[in-house]
């Protein structure tokens, strides 16, 4: 139901179709609005990444399998001084799940045994039980993001010339919070929402991360 809210917004460009969840059971998103505002970006990172590890932990310790659990990014890498580099949080998240002892396979989809923490775009045909969706905020490395992306547009109707940087941002979005068989988390900056949140706010229940 949230993604059906979301995708209308691409309006007349969008193919629309119904779609329905085998699961009928209904559960409210979980957005974590981080207390930490922006300019503190590794004090966010960090206080999303031990909230996330440690419920992860709770669905293994449940019996969970780690392949039961996907944890996804808008970016994996960036450039920095003209070295190539995973993005912070994907930095901060492996250094923590070793700390942990939570195996994560990083950037790779075929990896067994072990939670995921892919790009959203790498997850397209996956699923898991428990999905986290890191760092869903406002910004030039938010989501929407600000950078043009020629790879977002393999996922553009085929028969539509026309190609919009935020519709196509709003299918990425679209394809991340469908990849959730059971339960969807969602992390964010308190005062640096992105907009695709407001679009799917009912379907949402929002807690505040503590220090």
């Amino acid at each position: 139901d949230a993604g059906q809210d979301l995708i209308r917004n691409n309006g007349k460009s969008q193919v629309q179709k119904l779609t329905t969840s085998i699961n009928r059971e209904s559960k409210p998103i979980v957005i974590f609005d981080s207390v930490y505002r922006v300019g503190l970006e590794d004090s966010y990172y960090v206080q999303t990444v031990l909230d996330c590890l440690k419920r992860i932990s709770e669905y293994l310790d449940k019996g969970y399998s780690p392949d039961d659990v996907l944890v996804l990014t808008r970016y994996m890498r960036t450039k920095i001084k003209g070295r190539t580099r995973f993005f912070p949080i994907v930095e901060t998240f492996a250094a923590y799940s070793k700390l942990n002892n939570i195996r994560i396979a990083i950037d790779n989809a075929k990896e067994y045994n072990a939670v995921k923490l892919l790009t959203v775009h790498k997850s397209i045909g996956l699923e898991a039980k428990a999905v986290f969706v890191l760092d869903v905020v406002s910004g030039m490395f938010g989501f929407p993001s600000e950078i043009e992306d020629p790879a977002i547009f393999e996922l553009a109707r085929r028969d539509n010339g026309v190609r919009d940087q935020k519709e196509e941002e709003r299918r990425l979005f679209y394809v991340a919070i469908t990849r959730a068989k059971e339960e969807l988390y969602i992390y964010t900056q308190k005062n640096s929402k992105s907009e695709f949140l407001e679009e799917i706010a009912k379907h949402t229940n929002e807690i505040s991360l503590t220090n």
